[in-house]
């Protein structure tokens, strides 16, 4: 199965995105800067959570919805985090929660859309239903998120609330908005007016029937780990071919063990004349 170009496009910058958190964890651990050097491997992991959620519930969710995924996990704990941007652009911290509202009301969405095309759950739920959980999902994971700024700020003295109250406030409504936009799309998109949405839902995965694509060249543990026995075989011969002293020789080493004796003979009388 041939990559589509959005997989193309997410492969690529999945490549670029660990590619710049493994440097900046190098430069970090260079500087002795142990904050950015956790955030580098906390991104590091997250990057892998779209992969492995799709393995474990066997939900595909389209490239293009896993790009947007990525940029936001490089946008908020890269650019965000280790770039200071919350810092640097007081409307960056906005930008975010808009959109993490956007893309956790597509999971609640497609989590509630999975389970109605279901055929072994017997309840079908309307159009209207659907997408207000995706709107309550979307705002229960951000009041979570709200929760757990609190938490760091008060027992670790950490500032992600920032100016307190306002700053979780303004998440909130910005949350707000991001889900809202995504449930009413998603409503329309039940009912049939709009087709926007099939690049950003999910949908159950048969892997017998949809395989991941074939990504030539690609890394594999088993290959890599079956070469590495292979070659750790080959020393362990050589270390005990090496090691046998008493082994006893050939007839062919005798043979050119004598050829060899004869010719120094040879010399050593041509030599002494």
């Amino acid at each position: 199965m041939k990559l589509s170009r959005a997989d193309k496009v997410k492969l690529v910058l999945f490549i670029i995105f660990r590619a710049i958190a493994v440097l900046a964890g190098i430069i970090a651990v260079i500087n002795n800067d142990w904050t950015n050097f956790a955030l580098s491997i906390l991104t590091l992991v997250v990057f892998l959570l779209p992969s492995i959620i799709e393995k474990k519930l066997s939900v595909d969710f389209p490239s293009e919805f896993e790009i947007a995924v990525l940029i936001f996990i490089f946008a908020a704990l890269y650019l965000g985090e280790m770039r200071s941007y919350y810092v640097k652009y007081w409307w960056w911290d906005l930008f975010l929660h808009t959109f993490s509202g956007s893309i956790i009301g597509a999971i609640g969405f497609s989590l509630v859309d999975i389970l109605n095309k279901n055929e072994k759950v017997a309840i079908k739920l309307s159009p209207i239903f659907v997408s207000i959980f995706s709107f309550c999902f979307a705002l229960a994971i951000g009041a979570l998120w709200e929760i757990y700024e609190f938490a760091m700020d008060t027992f670790f003295g950490l500032n992600m609330q920032k100016s307190g109250l306002v700053d979780t406030m303004t998440d909130l409504i910005v949350d707000t908005l991001g889900a809202l936009v995504f449930s009413v799309l998603g409503y329309l998109h039940l009912k049939g007016k709009i087709n926007l949405l099939d690049r950003f839902i999910g949908k159950i995965r048969d892997w017998n029937k949809d395989p991941e694509p074939v990504v030539k060249n690609s890394f594999s543990f088993k290959k890599a780990s079956s070469k590495i026995n292979a070659i750790v075989k080959t020393i362990a011969n050589i270390k005990v071919t090496s090691g046998i002293d008493d082994e006893p020789a050939s007839e062919e080493d005798i043979s050119d063990g004598d050829i060899h004796l004869k010719k120094d003979t040879i010399l050593e009388e041509s030599l002494k004349k």
